[in-house]
């Protein structure tokens, strides 16, 4: 009989394995516990041999393991690489300010977090230009984020900041903020919601509203200046008379009030 265990072939009157140790069940190998299949083996003797092949239910099995490993091992290279490569494209962008400035890691961070404060998007480029010189003790930079292609970045010899500038305006001075991109700028968001408004309280100046066709959103005028935001826009709208005719508007808005509205040469709001 057969070690259930390993396979190793035992005594009649064994009562454990003498290999594995394994208790011993007197299951002999019989035509009800062992199979039994032929397969032709031609020889260069005789191709009509049929040999007898007796196959062990309990015959042990080959081992896994190193299979195993080797496809564990594979799946850890395989995951390293690809962290690698994620890291190869993630890392220019952060260290391009360190190699394009020669600043350290802790001056990289301190103006990431003034970029955040400034409002004026994510990193994304820096380059060295000798033509600014707006400063005798200081290295001119313009910088190029996810908001604004032009920020003006002058750094002292140490490589601390000195002065960010935008528009011909200070936003930073000696580590102390002046205002804000957001400040100067209008972002896409602000233009759809004011584009939107817009539209709204003119609609409501028209004789006949429902033929109104406003400009095309590109051709809208947006400007921040002195804390006031500006929009300017026109739309070809039925007369009282039916005639479609155009007439340009002008917003003046602030702290998200209208103060000034112009339509068609004739000022309705004005505060």
């Amino acid at each position: 009989m057969y070690c259930k265990k390993c396979g190793a072939e035992c005594t009649e009157d064994s009562v454990f394995c003498f290999k594995c140790g394994e208790s011993i069940e007197n299951i002999p190998i019989n035509s009800e516990s062992a199979t039994t299949f032929t397969e032709t083996i031609p020889t260069a003797e005789t191709s009509n041999v049929v040999p007898s092949v007796t196959f062990n239910p309990y015959a042990k099995k080959p081992k896994r393991g190193w299979a195993v490993f080797a496809v564990i091992f594979a799946s850890f290279v395989v995951i390293s690489a690809i962290g690698g490569i994620l890291s190869s494209k993630n890392s220019p962008a952060s260290s391009a300010y360190v190699t394009a400035t020669s600043s350290s890691a802790e001056q990289e961070a301190e103006f990431t977090r003034i970029l955040v404060e400034l409002e004026a998007g994510e990193f994304q480029k820096i380059t060295f230009d000798d033509l600014l010189d707006y400063y005798d003790d200081a290295k001119g930079y313009r910088v190029q984020t996810s908001l604004v292609n032009n920020i003006i970045l002058y750094l002292n010899q140490d490589g601390s900041i000195k002065n960010i500038r935008y528009a011909d305006k200070d936003l930073l001075i000696n580590g102390t903020i002046k205002m804000k991109i957001t400040d100067i700028i209008v972002t896409f968001d602000e233009k759809n919601a004011l584009n939107i408004s817009c539209k709204k309280t003119i609609e409501g100046l028209l004789k006949s509203p429902s033929t109104a066709k406003f400009a095309a959103f590109n051709d809208w005028q947006f400007k921040k200046e002195n804390g006031v935001t500006y929009v300017q826009a026109y739309v070809d709208a039925q007369n009282g008379f039916g005639a479609q005719i155009r007439s340009n508007f002008q917003f003046k808005i602030k702290d998200q009030k209208v103060i000034s509205l112009i339509f068609d040469g004739q000022e309705y709001i004005k505060k």
